[in-house]
């Protein structure tokens, strides 16, 4: 899952070209989740069970942010995919539909934004 997830966070960069402070945001969480995840592996850290039950605590803190990224990354991609076919659907009813996913979308984006600011 982790290496996943990282993986994904990278492909959202150029996505969050106008948002600058989001991008320092992902840098600040990756690497943090990358060193914590560097000393987990470390063998003579998990000989000390509090100080590895700790790096884990911290990394299981990460997660949640990272998973809001990738729901902002995932959001990026719907909003374009709506912009898309509002753009070249000539079927009334797939253009409203597709104009109300992206009403749905952009407030979404919004929240999403906020609370990976706040971080």
């Amino acid at each position: 899952m982790t290496e996943i997830l990282i993986k994904d966070l990278k492909n959202i960069i150029s996505d969050l070209i106008n948002t600058p402070i989001l991008i320092d945001k992902l840098d600040e969480l990756r690497i943090q989740y990358a060193e914590i995840t560097e000393k987990l592996e470390n063998i003579d850290i998990n000989k000390d069970s509090s100080l590895f039950e700790t790096l884990k605590d911290q990394r299981l803190k990460l997660e949640n942010p990272l998973k809001n990224f990738i729901n902002y990354k995932n959001t990026i991609i719907l909003i374009k995919e709506c912009k898309d076919t509002i753009s070249k659907s000539k079927n009334n009813e797939i253009t409203t539909i597709a104009k109300k996913k992206l009403k749905e979308s952009l407030r979404l984006k919004t929240i999403l934004e906020e609370s990976l600011i706040r971080l």
